[in-house]
């Protein structure tokens, strides 16, 4: 997997982080989707799991599927890589400043009533500051339950501005599994990569 690629998972993963922060609404109601993102990196799917305080990200990144399960009530963030049988942990805070911005949300105003792929949303325009002190404005639509199912903004990724547009597909409100939350029996653990890292020459699984 390419550095270029690799950012553009982080990015994705973190979206999820972003979406459900305090700021934005932790849905307590779970459901599944399809998350689709255009940005300036290009565009990415992933399906998203969610129930309150826990999140799933299942993606194909760079010819490998990886699978992140990010804990809010923990604080963490679980990477794994199901062909190397490997995870690594990486707390959600560290995971923010490393790759956009923690953001601080300085305004949330209604605009109006919209629908987004068949579900009735409020928008809101929302203003923030970034950690140098410079802000941004954006979009976003979210049902009556408080799912974010669309958004439009710029954020900062690694000191760019970044365009992001991003849209909750195939919306399925209801129980999730609890195993899909937790890291998989048998899997090991490795450390955090540095910037330069590339998946592509992990050890992969022959099974």
């Amino acid at each position: 997997m390419t550095t270029r690629t690799l950012t553009v998972s982080v990015l994705a993963i973190l979206l999820a982080v972003s979406a459900n922060a305090s700021d934005l609404g932790n849905p307590a109601t779970p459901y599944s989707g399809t998350r689709v993102m255009t940005s300036d990196f290009g565009n990415f799917t992933s399906r998203v799991h969610h129930v309150e305080g826990k999140d799933r990200v299942e993606m194909d990144a760079g010819g490998q599927k990886m699978t992140t399960i990010i804990r809010h009530d923990k604080g963490v963030a679980w990477q794994i890589i199901e062909q190397a049988n490997m995870y690594m942990e990486v707390p959600i805070e560290q995971a923010q400043r490393q790759d956009f911005s923690s953001k601080a949300l300085l305004e949330k105003t209604e605009v109006g009533k919209e629908t987004i792929n068949g579900h009735a949303a409020t928008k809101f325009k929302v203003s923030f500051q970034d950690e140098d002190g410079s802000e941004g404005q954006g979009f976003i639509w979210a049902t009556e339950d408080d799912i974010m199912v669309k958004m439009e903004a710029k954020m900062l990724v690694e000191g760019q501005a970044v365009n992001v547009e991003v849209e909750l597909l195939d919306l399925v409100v209801g129980p999730q599994d609890d195993a899909l939350f937790e890291i998989p029996e048998g899997m090991q653990t490795m450390s955090m990569p540095g910037r330069n890292f590339d998946m592509s020459k992990m050890p992969r699984n022959r099974n």
